[in-house]
């Protein structure tokens, strides 16, 4: 037996617990979010002093807790498990309960085997500059909305085209359980494109045929916006981009851009098509005379299930029958 060997493997080892002990008490005594997770990768076994004061959940409660239930979106949780089974995880921005939103790191902890133990999670407040990037991005979709005003003004067929649509879209959306004053928004920016077509040809699309420069205004709209928002940092919503871009896709996948199909279509986008399509009928254009709310139904009903989705479709046709003059 070697005494002076075993007590210096002794003393080592009694040194790197206490720095390890030192870290762990000085993680559960930080101001950040920090959550352990057990094997299971998704039960909490410990936290920190910030994740109690950033949740608003105390310790206890904390403890034994789905993590799950910390996310707005649990499915995301789940995603994140997933992924862990491949890699350690950064989250760049996430939505907690409580209108919390925070860049994540989740990292697995392993025991001497190698053997996962279980999980790390820090969480870096980020709800403050995403609310100061909401706002400056709020701003900046004002001064896009009112230069697309001013080809409103001035192009007097399609004057107010926005807010019909917008009042159209609304009336379908409430069922789905949207935000619906972003709806109505977003629904006011959906020809955004425009901004990009010359005024002069807005009138006499016709004699461009396959080389209509109308017909590209989805997808230049959602170049104006990626290039506006993402290229400053700012959020580009995904709700506005599918508005923007794929209000004009149709639902036997003959529309435009992207040649999507049915339910490839998103919800949001197939009923402001229906919304668009309806108002310009109405409203009429230089090229094709306006027409009555029940010839409009009638062209409805017609493209039902070839240009637009037919459910919502006969949903919108009943709210006219009852509730238009």
């Amino acid at each position: 037996m070697d005494l002076k060997r075993d007590s210096n493997q002794i003393a080592e080892i009694i040194k790197n617990f206490e720095e390890i002990y030192q870290r762990y008490k000085s993680a559960l005594y930080s101001k950040i979010p920090i959550v352990y997770t057990g094997p299971d990768l998704r039960t909490i076994a410990e936290c920190s002093k910030g994740a109690e004061l950033y949740f608003g959940i105390d310790r206890d409660s904390l403890i034994g807790m789905d993590a799950t239930k910390l996310y707005e979106n649990e499915s995301i949780r789940n995603e994140i498990v997933k992924e862990l089974d491949k890699k350690d995880v950064i989250v760049k921005g996430i939505s907690f309960t409580g209108n919390r939103y925070a860049e994540v790191t989740i990292t697995k902890r392993r025991d001497e085997n190698n053997n996962v133990i279980g999980t790390l999670g820090i969480a870096i407040d980020k709800t403050y500059e995403r609310e100061w990037k909401q706002k400056a991005s709020n701003h900046l979709l004002n001064i896009l909305q009112t230069l697309y005003n001013t080809i409103e003004l001035k192009t007097k067929w399609i004057k107010g085209h926005s807010d019909g649509v917008a009042k159209y879209s609304v009336v379908l959306a409430k069922e789905f359980g949207y935000d619906l004053y972003k709806i109505y928004r977003y629904a006011r920016l959906h020809d955004i494109g425009k901004l990009k077509i010359a005024e002069k040809l807005l009138d006499s699309p016709k004699k461009f045929k396959e080389k209509n420069p109308i017909a590209i205004h989805a997808r230049e709209g959602d170049l104006i916006l990626e290039l506006h928002l993402t290229t400053l940092g700012y959020p580009y919503d995904t709700l506005l981009k599918n508005i923007v871009r794929h209000h004009h896709e149709y639902f036997n996948g003959k529309g435009y851009p992207d040649r999507k199909k049915g339910e490839e279509i998103p919800l949001e986008a197939r009923i402001v098509g229906i919304a668009d399509a309806y108002e310009a009928m109405i409203a009429g254009r230089p090229y094709r005379k306006k027409r009555s709310k029940e010839e409009a139904i009638k062209e409805l009903k017609r493209c039902a299930g070839t240009q637009f989705d037919p459910k919502l479709t006969d949903k919108f046709i009943k709210y006219l029958k009852r509730e238009e003059p």
